[in-house]
Order: structure tokens, then sequence, then C-alpha cells
């Protein structure tokens, strides 16, 4: 691990999807379908900042 890792501010990440989920009128369990997770893992992300991982496919 490197000396200095900057961190993503994952609240603001989080906040940031659910503005836009609620934007596009999706339930938690809509976008957690398209993203393959949960709707608890949802929940965490948009309400806590939770860090998740991310799966590129």
């Amino acid at each position: 691990m490197y000396q200095y890792e900057k961190r993503l501010d994952c609240h603001a990440l989080g906040q940031e999807i659910k503005r836009r989920r609620k934007a596009k009128d999706w339930m938690q369990e809509h976008l957690a379908q398209l993203v393959d997770l949960t709707p608890r893992s949802i929940m965490y992300i948009e309400n806590r900042g939770q860090h998740t991982s991310l799966n590129v496919k």
C-alpha cells in the first residue's frame, strides 16, 4: 500500500447516487438489480457512505 493514499469521499458519492436515483424515480431495488448489489448495500452506500468494491466488466 502507498504511504499516501487519496481517499474518495464516499459519503458525498452516496448522496449524489441517491439524488440521481430519485431524479430518475427509481427505487433502491431497481438500482440494486442494475448494478448487481443488494438493496441493503445501496442503502448503506447512499446513507452511510459505505465503501464498496466496484466490479468492472
